[in-house]
Order: C-alpha cells, then sequence, then structure tokens
C-alpha cells in the first residue's frame, strides 16, 4: 500500500518489512540545522498539538502577506528545478506496535534521487524515483516517502485551497525569525494532497500540520505533519513527518532555492511501528553536469 501526494508527490508506506540489510555507501554528512533534534530513530513523532507562545515584542501576524509570500516560493520551485538529482542517505528502524523496545531490526542504503517537476496549467505534476546508489541492492523501503524535497509545495495556490491556515505564533528557526502557520484540511473541500493506495483502492488521507516561514522572505524552513485520523482501511493508525530545508545554490541559473536537508518520518501500523530517517546532499540539474552542494542554512 502506498500514499500517493496529489499532484506534489507519492509516498510509498511498507507495514511488513523483511529483515535488516547490511548499510550500504554514506551519503556526504551534512551539519544538522540548530533546531533539529540530533539524528535517531527512536519513536518520537512531532507533538502537533503543543502550544506555541510569540516573542513578546513580535509585530502582528499578517496571513494574507504570509500566504502571498509562500505562494511565491512555491512557485520558483516549480519554474526553477524541473528537473534535478540529489544524493539521498535513508535509514530505517522497525518496533513493535507499542514503538518501545521489542526491536525488530532496521537497516541503511544510499540512493540517487531524481525528481521531474512539469507545469500543467494553474497546477503541476512531479515523477519521481530512487535508484539504489550499490549495485545488486535490495532493499526493503527503497520507494518509501517519495515526496519529501516537494512538500512545501503545499503553498501553491491550487493545493492550499483545500487548507484552513492560521498564523500560530512568531518564533526563531535556526536563528532567522519565522511565522509558525498551522494548517488543516478543510471538510468542504475535496483531499486533493494525499491518498494510501492499495493495489484496488485509493483512500484519501487528509493532513494537518505546521510550516516555519522565513518572515523576510517566505521560504519554508521547517514542517511537520500528520494523518489527522487513522486509515483503517490499510491500516494505517499514525503516520507523522517532519522536515528541515536549507537553501541550495544552483550556480548555471543563479537560483538559491530550499530544499531537505533532513526528515523523519513515524508511521504506525497494526502489527508494527516504523522508523525513517532521510538526509539529502549533492543536489544539481539535470543540464548541469557539476554537483551542487547542500549549503547550510544562512543565518
Amino acid at each position: 500500500m502506498f500514499c500517493t501526494l496529489r499532484p506534489a508527490a507519492a509516498v510509498l508506506i511498507t507495514t511488513l518489512l523483511l529483515s535488516p540489510f547490511a548499510p550500504a555507501r554514506q551519503s556526504q554528512p551534512q551539519a544538522p540545522a540548530s533546531n533539529t533534534k540530533p539524528k535517531s530513530l527512536i519513536w518520537d513523532p512531532p507533538k502537533l498539538d503543543a502550544k506555541l507562545r510569540s516573542a513578546a515584542n513580535s509585530s502582528p501576524c499578517d496571513l494574507d502577506k504570509v500566504l502571498a509570500q509562500a505562494a511565491d516560493r512555491a512557485t520558483e520551485l516549480i519554474d526553477n528545478l524541473q528537473n534535478f538529482t540529489a544524493r539521498e542517505q535513508l535509514d530505517f528502524r522497525t518496533y513493535g506496535p507499542g514503538g518501545f523496545g521489542d526491536n525488530r531490526g532496521g537497516g541503511s542504503a544510499a540512493f540517487d534521487y531524481t525528481a521531474t517537476i512539469s507545469k500543467r496549467g494553474t497546477s503541476f505534476a512531479v515523477k519521481e524515483s530512487r535508484k539504489a546508489a550499490q549495485a545488486a541492492i535490495d532493499f526493503p523501503l527503497a520507494n518509501q516517502d517519495i515526496g519529501l524535497p516537494e512538500m512545501a509545495l503545499i503553498f501553491f495556490p491550487t493545493l492550499r485551497a483545500g487548507y484552513e491556515m492560521k498564523c500560530d505564533a512568531a518564533a526563531d528557526w535556526s536563528g532567522r525569525a519565522a511565522w509558525v502557520v498551522s494548517f488543516r484540511q478543510r471538510k468542504d473541500r475535496p483531499d486533493q494532497t494525499a491518498a494510501f493506495t492499495t493495489n484496488q483502492h485509493s483512500y484519501p488521507a487528509p493532513l494537518r500540520g505546521r510550516a516555519w516561514i522565513a518572515q523576510d522572505t517566505g521560504v519554508v524552513l521547517h514542517m511537520e505533519i500528520a494523518l489527522m485520523h487513522e486509515i483503517a482501511a490499510v491500516d494505517v493508525r499514525e503516520w507523522f513527518l517532519s522536515i528541515a530545508y536549507a537553501p541550495v545554490r544552483f550556480h548555471s541559473k543563479d537560483v538559491t532555492v530550499w530544499l531537505p536537508q533532513s526528515a523523519h518520518t513515524w508511521a504506525a501500523f497494526d502489527l508494527n511501528r516504523v522508523v525513517v530517517s532521510h538526509d539529502f546532499s549533492d543536489f544539481f540539474l539535470f543540464s548541469v553536469q557539476t554537483t551542487q552542494a547542500l549549503a547550510p542554512p544562512t543565518r
């Protein structure tokens, strides 16, 4: 079964994992953003209901302005990244239903991630794939969590209309002033963002979450996302996502775009729980032969 994020992304969630595999070649290490938790594979999903407090001297949030800036950045991402690749390190661990103890194994592998983004009128489509960095590697989560680089496109106008959004607080993320904007699938609009799909059926997966959006530019710095309710038809009880973004400079086009630096997913099924970690590096455009390294977040 898999979760298809339409039209921006596709996520494959595996409920039955195989035995652990030997670690593959590691991708180039990256320094984590100062606000991100140390890399771990424990069951510790985002606490989306935790209260946030704005700084005492923060100015009022103009939600329309914030969303307009975020929409501009989403449009720029689509315009500037029609074809790109990245190196991805994927690590996972499985646990029993409670998520603690009962360690059922895990594994690691490196992949060459490829994405092609194409505009279709006022919307867009993304085609994505992973190719194992080692020949003949067999890895049970090779199709896990496709779509992470495009999750910030939820602020693209055609997707944003399906959500209720509000400013929760003014906060700091990695030294940058940000607005924390919460979003929640609207009941009066069709769910066009996500769906868990089997070979026979597709089940809409309404999302809720928070995004840390830079106050000066509107770029998405960080996102935390969860299912609004379980999808019992496909045995998905809980699903969470946390993404930390960082700027990537493409000198050939003289543009800087914000793409994932790291991401975690937590998925709870009837018989087990799965934690997956992703680290991205070495982004480059199809038309450019020189690798563009992932720069650290600007201060």
